[in-house]
């Protein structure tokens, strides 16, 4: 570690809980602290923008722990995100104090990122029961799922943007949806009655 701690946490994923590594956490300050970060800045030149992990950003570890060091007493809002997942995530942001006062308690704030998501029911005709065990596919990827025995089914951690989505179940005829995504991290409800 190269200096004091300041702010520590977690990132995780909303729906399993698991911890998220490499994930991004960036915090936002005061105009003074824009000051500060401004003068931190000069000594690195043109390579500052494109540093992974600097005075206003960490990286989580394997475990999905982060920590910012050395930022000078205030409140600042935390960003959180996962770049190298694409639009696969959406951000989550928290805010933080970093106390005045030398050997008080350091912040810690736990970040959950939404995935972007598709989930629904397979039913059968109007009438009919859940369709329990129906394979539920993304068109042009790997995603896939089974429904569970009330019909339900979750596909996360989807690309945002227009999707297909396809149920294949036996003695049904398969039948396909296309939805759009718009937003990384939301959440989209698409249900089929084969």
């Amino acid at each position: 570690m190269r200096g004091r701690p300041a702010i520590t946490g977690v990132v995780r994923d909303a729906v399993t809980g698991r911890p998220l590594a490499g994930a991004r956490v960036e915090v936002d300050g005061s105009a003074r602290f824009d000051a500060w970060l401004g003068a931190r800045a000069v000594p690195h030149g043109d390579d500052w923008d494109g540093l992974q992990e600097r005075d206003d950003r960490a990286l989580t570890g394997p475990d999905g722990r982060f920590v910012l060091v050395d930022l000078p007493p205030g409140r600042y809002t935390l960003v959180a995100s996962l770049p190298e997942a694409g639009t696969r995530y959406g951000t989550e942001r928290g805010t933080a104090s970093v106390p005045r006062k030398e050997g008080s308690d350091v912040p810690s704030v736990d970040l959950e990122l939404e995935p972007t998501t598709i989930a629904g029911t397979v039913k059968g005709p109007a009438g009919s029961a859940a369709i329990a065990l129906a394979r539920v596919t993304v068109d042009g990827s790997s995603e896939s799922t089974l429904t569970d025995t009330s019909g339900e089914y979750v596909l996360a951690g989807l690309e945002s943007g227009p999707r297909t989505v396809r149920v294949l179940a036996r003695g049904h005829e398969s039948a396909s949806r296309t939805v759009k995504i718009a937003t990384p991290g939301s959440r989209k409800r698409v249900d089929f009655r084969l």
